[in-house]
């Protein structure tokens, strides 16, 4: 993993900025889907709001646990940017 990540800086901006891009709409889409698959199941079923709940409060640990691991991601991208 540490010669992949070595790779990555050799990468051109746009390249760079793709990849962000990629991790940001992961994280949205990690964010909303399971909103949308409660409300849909909600409305197959006709449970009121208590699956779409579900995918609330699903979604935002799933999306905090994504965030966090681009966070994480970034900080070693910095540090291993700062060693050069």
């Amino acid at each position: 993993m540490a010669a992949e990540d070595e790779n990555l800086d050799d990468r051109a901006p746009m390249a760079k900025a793709m990849d962000w891009v990629a991790r940001i709409t992961t994280a949205g889409m990690t964010f909303g889907i399971p909103v949308l698959a409660g409300y849909w199941l909600d409305q197959k079923f006709g449970t009121g709001y208590l699956l779409t709940i579900a995918g609330f409060v699903l979604g935002m640990f799933a999306g905090g646990w994504q965030l966090m691991k681009i966070a994480i991601s970034a900080e070693r991208e910095a540090e291993a940017e700062a060693k050069k």
